[in-house]
């Protein structure tokens, strides 16, 4: 009876305890150093060039990334950068709206080594993955596509001013300009679309490794 009577004060004792472990909330502030160590805390604070940690301050030039209520930052070469994708594959961008279909700037895997998001770099660490492959071969041929019909639209438009008199009081406008001008804009609009399927070869990686997990 005696130990069935402290067996029930223990499980009473103890009880509010393990609720309040299981309940509170876990803080998901952190900083990680240009040297992989990382620290966790309760609040990170960004003001000025430190990041403040609970009540402990760090330079902010040490640091590689850091993680508060306004979200995830990495240190890119063009200044602290926001997390526009998550995953194993993280895209930090350098636009004010987070937009990763139309700005890409830079990755990490892992939260590692920061790199630009160029077919090169996403070439050599997507590899693994065929989708995310064939995304960057569109994305690439994209780039090829438009760079040349903006080049050779800058060149027929050159050609058409030749063409002109500039002498005379009236210029007609020519088929020739207008083509010139069509092959422009539309190699613009083909080079706005390469990023977009950059950005499909990134999330196809990290949905491949989700399933994995």
């Amino acid at each position: 009876m005696k130990v069935e009577i402290l067996f029930i004060y223990l499980i009473t004792a103890l009880s509010p305890v393990a609720i309040f472990s299981q309940t509170e909330p876990k803080s998901k502030d952190f900083i990680i150093f240009k040297n992989g160590k990382k620290l966790n805390g309760n609040k990170v604070i960004k003001k000025g060039r430190i990041l403040f940690l609970d009540e402990m301050a760090y330079e902010l030039n040490t640091v590689m990334f850091y993680h508060n209520n306004k979200g995830n930052f990495a240190k890119t070469p063009l200044g602290f950068q926001k997390r526009a994708i998550d995953g194993k594959v993280s895209v930090y961008s350098n636009s004010s709206v987070v937009n990763p279909n139309k700005a890409l700037g830079w990755y990490t895997m892992d939260e590692s080594f920061v790199k630009r998001t160029s077919y090169s770099n996403l070439k050599e660490d997507l590899k693994s993955n065929i989708v995310s492959m064939q995304h960057l071969k569109t994305s690439r041929t994209l780039l090829f596509v438009g760079i040349g019909m903006l080049g050779a639209g800058l060149g027929i438009f050159t050609y058409s001013m030749n063409q002109y008199s500039w002498t005379s009081s009236e210029i007609n406008i020519s088929n020739t300009t207008y083509v010139s001008l069509a092959t422009c804009l539309s190699g613009v609009i083909i080079l706005g679309i390469a990023p977009r399927k950059m950005a499909k070869a990134i999330q196809a990686y990290n949905n491949s490794s989700k399933l994995k997990l």
